[in-house]
């Protein structure tokens, strides 16, 4: 099955960053940063992409941001940079 998307955005150290919040039933979510974004900033700041990147992804799985109501009857699982898991 699909995965259900939802439409977030990080701030990073130089911005924000868009990004697609994906999840299906009984899988942790995944957050993906919007190229774009990343590679504007890259290139504003001198910066390697992949540092945006990176710094995206940490941000949100510093504080993930909630599921859309219709789809709290799933379990999702949150899995941050350290390991431990989280379930909202």
């Amino acid at each position: 099955s699909k995965r259900a998307r939802k439409e977030v955005s990080v701030e990073t150290l130089w911005g924000p960053v868009r990004g697609k919040l994906g999840w299906r039933h009984g899988e942790a979510a995944v957050f993906t940063p919007e190229f774009d974004d990343c590679a504007r900033i890259a290139s504003l700041n001198g910066i390697p992409l992949r540092d945006v990147y990176r710094a995206a992804e940490v941000s949100y799985a510093r504080s993930p941001a909630p599921i859309p109501a219709a789809d709290h009857h799933h379990a999702v699982a949150f899995t941050n940079l350290h390991g431990s898991v989280s379930s909202l």
